[in-house]
């Protein structure tokens, strides 16, 4: 355990160290980084709730100072990404606010990661990256250094599977969303503890918890380019489950 720990944050110190760089990798410095954090800020302070004059300040920022005319929305982040303040100074007015405002706090976490829970898409919410079929070759910059795409004889069929799928609604809770695989994953943890009796099957749910952890800290909507590795790592729970219960009643 120590040593998967250790080699983990050895690779970070490696990575953003001598391999950034080398490839001349810019500190992209504050922007945007609270983008999702702030949401349930802005949740808290939307909801009638109580927030520090030092939090306030930070609103002000967010709402490009108009939070009178701010429209704010639970699903979808639109606030400003200028918040340059310090991490610790936001972490402190976040559980300050957290502290004050819990409920709402919570309210507004899960309504931004609704694909992550919600079996269908809640009232308002938007998924994106759902059947994206555009492409990106205008930017000059990525022309540097890719090749222009070429199409190639599966590109009409998939294009119609993809929209289909897309459009139908129980294939599309378990294709383009995660709160059936989250589910079916939970409840895979939870009969592997109590089945075999043995806690160390936590252990096997770590690198779930830890996308789930990222996404909470980063992401200020659902996109389905962030949460689909979630389902493949739910159904390798549940294929999983059966040796180890398998294996258990045969004892």
């Amino acid at each position: 355990m120590w040593m998967i720990l250790a080699a983990a944050v050895l690779a970070i110190f490696t990575i953003k160290g001598p391999v950034y760089s080398y490839f001349e990798i810019e500190d992209a410095g504050k922007h945007g980084i609270y983008i999702g954090l702030s949401q349930d800020i802005l949740g808290a302070y939307y909801a009638g709730g109580e927030v520090s004059e030092k939090t306030l300040q930070m609103i002000n920022v967010m709402t490009s100072y108009n939070t009178a005319e701010y429209e704010y929305t639970p699903t979808w982040a639109r606030q400003s990404y200028d918040l340059d303040v310090q991490p610790v100074e936001f972490i402190i007015s976040y559980l300050d606010t957290f502290i004050r405002n819990p409920v709402s706090m919570a309210r507004a976490a899960a309504a931004r990661e609704d694909a992550l829970w919600n079996i269908f898409p809640g009232e308002d919410a938007v998924l994106g990256c759902v059947n994206r079929t555009g492409t990106i070759e205008k930017e000059s910059e990525w022309n540097r250094f890719y090749p222009k795409r070429v199409y190639n004889s599966f590109y009409n069929a998939m294009g119609r599977f993809t929209a289909y799928t897309a459009s139908t609604q129980w294939i599309a809770a378990l294709q383009w969303r995660c709160g059936v695989f989250t589910l079916l994953g939970l409840a895979a943890i939870l009969t592997m503890v109590w089945s075999a009796g043995y806690k160390k099957y936590l252990l096997i749910s770590a690198p779930i918890a830890g996308h789930i952890i990222s996404l909470l800290l980063s992401t200020g909507w659902s996109e389905f380019r962030y949460f689909w590795p979630l389902n493949l790592m739910n159904l390798f729970l549940l294929l999983f489950m059966i040796p180890v219960l398998n294996g258990n009643s045969g004892k």
